[in-house]
């Protein structure tokens, strides 16, 4: 459980949400698309083509099913955790590949489950609290920033 002092409580935006699964879907058809049409022979095009369709909509699956569950992410010194759509708290690690911006954020999450799944968060420093307290964490370090087993 975060420290209740100093805990960064963000609710992630389903217009976000929205935004990601439309890139990651984006993402998939391009990918498919310049797969079919690479100069090699036709049996591997299709492999390729598969592999990436496999790989991608597992990707997509693992996004969904993230954002079905986190309603809340309570960032604090000595743990993370995420609130569901009941309302109860877990702990979740945040892995790497997490990146912190002025006005922007993007968090994989490691749920207890093993679910890994990722968050883009927004937010501005100068009217949100809960935002600076986010970006204080991430500047402490990988030692403070909430790493919850």
């Amino acid at each position: 459980m975060p420290s209740k002092r100093f805990v960064a409580a963000l609710k992630p935006d389903p217009l976000l949400r929205q935004v990601v699964m439309l890139a990651a879907c984006a993402a998939l058809l391009t990918g498919f698309a310049l797969l079919i049409h690479l100069p090699i022979a036709p049996w591997a095009r299709l492999g390729l083509a598969i592999l990436w369709l496999v790989s991608q909509s597992r990707e997509i699956s693992r996004l969904a099913r993230g954002a079905g569950r986190v309603k809340e992410i309570r960032i604090g010194k000595a743990a993370a955790t995420v609130v569901d759509r009941q309302g109860r708290e877990e702990p979740v690690r945040i892995l790497s590949g997490s990146v912190v911006l002025p006005k922007l954020a993007w968090l994989r999450l490691r749920l207890p489950d093993g679910l890994i799944c990722s968050e883009l968060l927004r937010g501005d420093p100068a009217s949100n609290k809960q935002w600076r307290h986010l970006q204080i964490l991430w500047r402490q370090g990988p030692g403070t920033f909430g790493r919850s087993a």
